[in-house]
């Protein structure tokens, strides 16, 4: 049985939005990255996508910026997932998808896209975790990793301090 590609998913759940669940629990296909070649808006991509869906481009972009906000770039992804690669993708292969999607939320450029900068933030983020990861780091699960990329590496609470009402009488 062959793996549904990328923007065979994205059509479905523009038709189906009720499959974001399903689809944000499921791994990512093995394409993704040409959903993010689409959305930086490469003719080549761009062609081949009309070409292999008969559909239009821009019913394509909207398909692609869907399925991309609501099944990459949710708050509750991983760094590695939100640059595109499940457990396996290269560092290279992350920093290459974080280009197309930096170049897709860029402020510069005017694609329509709502939340742009907690958008971009969030890529910049998991970009700066994914690249600053050391070898004892790389071994935490992807749900470990997910909870330090929302919320920050746990830290001990601060000192707290009794108040000081000055001198007793």
């Amino acid at each position: 049985m062959r793996e549904v590609s990328a923007l065979e998913q994205a059509i479905r759940l523009l038709l189906l939005p009720s499959a974001v669940r399903a689809m944000q629990e499921a791994p990512l296909p093995g394409d993704v990255e040409f959903l993010f070649r689409i959305l930086a808006r490469e003719p080549d991509a761009e062609s081949r996508a009309v070409a292999l869906s008969n559909k239009s481009i821009e019913k394509i972009r909207q398909a692609a910026e869907f399925y991309v906000c609501q099944i990459v770039l949710t708050p509750s992804a991983s760094p590695r997932r939100v640059l595109g690669a499940e457990q396996g993708g290269s560092r290279q292969a992350m920093r290459q998808n974080m280009a197309l999607l930096l170049r897709w939320l860029h402020p510069d450029h005017d694609f329509g896209v709502e939340n742009r900068q907690a958008l971009f933030d969030r890529v910049v983020r998991a970009w700066t975790l994914v690249r600053t990861q050391t070898d004892p780091v790389q071994q935490r699960p992807d749900r470990q990793m997910a909870r330090v990329f929302r919320y920050g590496p746990v830290s001990a609470p601060p000192y707290a301090r009794a108040p000081h009402f000055g001198t007793a009488r």
